[in-house]
């Protein structure tokens, strides 16, 4: 696996859509070793926490990253994770 952070990120968030959380737990584990303040992991790990049903951790983690801001660009994955979030919640039905 690369060292780059933000792929390492991404390839996370492509094991959060496919369901595979515990491989995305794991990938994400490897970046926080990397970089224990890496603010795209954080809210990777803060999207798999909502998927685990753990919105008081996933609001930790989400804090953790800093919020997130809708105007500012961000990677397409997240856009993506969001996105993926929002159809399962019924949030776009």
């Amino acid at each position: 696996m690369p060292d780059n952070l933000e792929v390492i990120t991404g390839v996370a968030a492509a094991q959060l859509l496919k369901g595979d959380l515990n491989a995305a737990d794991a990938t994400l584990n490897r970046v926080f070793s990397l970089n224990a303040d890496f603010q795209s992991a954080h809210f990777m790990k803060a999207c798999l926490l909502l998927k685990r049903n753990e919105p008081l951790r996933a609001a930790r983690e989400f804090k953790a990253a800093g919020g997130f801001d809708v105007k500012a660009p961000v990677a397409p994955w997240i856009r993506l994770v969001l996105a993926d979030l929002d159809c399962k919640e019924g949030r776009f039905q």
